[in-house]
């Protein structure tokens, strides 16, 4: 009973980034709408307005590259690496999913730092956006690539685990 509310609980996180991205998506379009019809019926504009939608393009972007990992939408060279010898596949996929998990952990680790040095600092310039609100999309969306890619590697050993136990 208690691991079926933490698996609810996991599924949710896993999906947070799925439900933000298309939250804020809807907000950038509404923002950019709204700004047209104001400009184009009332002439009136809200100042600020590019500087938020290009934020919330930020955002979107960070925060769906863990979707995009989850789902395999990522560069691969898989046609490439068709072409060499199943052992080699297997290593070089185990050996690049080792590297995005070292590589998205010390950005992430990176931003959290950058964060809390620059904590002091009031607000961002251009819109006054405090600066921990400005790098939110950065720490989130890394934080949850190497939580995503973390699963990739340990189901990929699974796979192989089993492929090995079948084969016996």
């Amino acid at each position: 009973m208690r691991g079926e509310f933490y698996l609810k609980i996991w599924k949710v996180i896993r999906n947070i980034d799925k439900y933000l991205g298309a939250l804020i998506l809807f907000m950038m379009v509404i923002l950019v709408l709204s700004q047209v019809i104001l400009r184009a019926i009332f002439r009136v504009s809200f100042m600020g307005t590019i500087d938020l939608a290009q934020y919330f393009l930020i955002f979107i972007i960070f925060i769906s590259a863990p979707y995009t990992a989850r789902e395999g939408g990522h560069i691969k060279m898989g046609e490439f690496q068709s072409l060499l010898p199943k052992k080699i596949q297997f290593f070089l996929k185990l050996f690049s999913y080792i590297c995005a998990v070292i590589f998205f952990g010390i950005i992430a680790v990176s931003a959290i730092t950058t964060t809390m040095h620059n904590v002091s600092l009031q607000a961002t310039p251009t819109m006054a956006m405090p600066f921990w609100l400005f790098f939110l999309p950065t720490i989130m969306g890394f934080s949850l690539l190497v939580m995503e890619y973390l699963i990739i590697l340990i189901n990929f050993i699974d796979s192989y685990k089993n492929e090995k136990k079948k084969k016996l």
